[in-house]
């Protein structure tokens, strides 16, 4: 009898896991349908289907319909679903929903407005080497927003976006830079080569 229970267990789990990638074939199926409506400028097709490909659980799908949600593209404007779409695909680790889940936390959009949460989830995606992510978490250190103040970090997260061609990072990294010493300075630059080589590589 035990025996029974546990072929039943493994052929349970393999039919829940064989269900699991036919529904992720099905979330890339409904997304390639959604970007080709997309890219006719049919929005509300667009939704529709981005909404069938993030519910199965599609994370660029997630993150594309956060966005229509956000800007109010092929359905109403709405910033709480918006914030709840970027973060499924957040948890799931897409950088760019982690980055706008950041700012609608910044700004409170959809929700109350939350500067450690929105350095947690900036943080998460200039890791990931967002660019945009890696100039917001210098900005809120800079002005000591959801972090301790420190012009440091400022100065090194903005760097590494700068150092890969974000040009408003560029001029963050430029008036930060004016509040550091040479040898601050010095030190800081070598560590954002170092980092950035080590984004570069990944």
């Amino acid at each position: 009898m035990k025996w029974k229970w546990v072929v039943i267990f493994i052929i349970a789990t393999s039919s829940a896991n064989a269900a699991l990638a036919q529904g992720s074939a099905e979330g890339q199926e409904h997304f390639a349908k959604g970007l080709a409506a997309d890219q006719k400028q049919d929005y509300k097709t667009a939704f529709t289907w981005y909404l069938t490909a993030a519910e199965s659980g599609f994370r660029q799908a997630q993150f594309y319909l956060g966005t229509m949600y956000e800007q109010g593209s092929g359905t109403k404007q709405d910033y709480k679903k918006a914030a709840h779409w970027y973060l499924q695909a957040a948890k799931r680790g897409h950088a760019a929903a982690q980055n706008n889940l950041g700012t609608m936390y910044n700004f409170g959009r959809g929700m109350k407005q939350d500067y450690k949460q929105a350095v947690y989830w900036y943080r998460k995606a200039a890791l990931q080497g967002h660019l945009l992510a890696q100039d917001n978490l210098g900005m809120k250190y800079y002005h000591g927003q959801g972090v301790e103040k420190d012009n440091k970090q400022a100065y090194l997260w903005c760097g590494l976006a700068a150092m890969a061609g974000d040009e408003m990072a560029y001029v963050h990294r430029y008036f930060i830079g004016k509040r550091l010493s040479a040898d601050e300075l010095t030190e800081l630059q070598a560590e954002i080569r170092k980092r950035y080589n080590q984004f570069n590589a990944k």
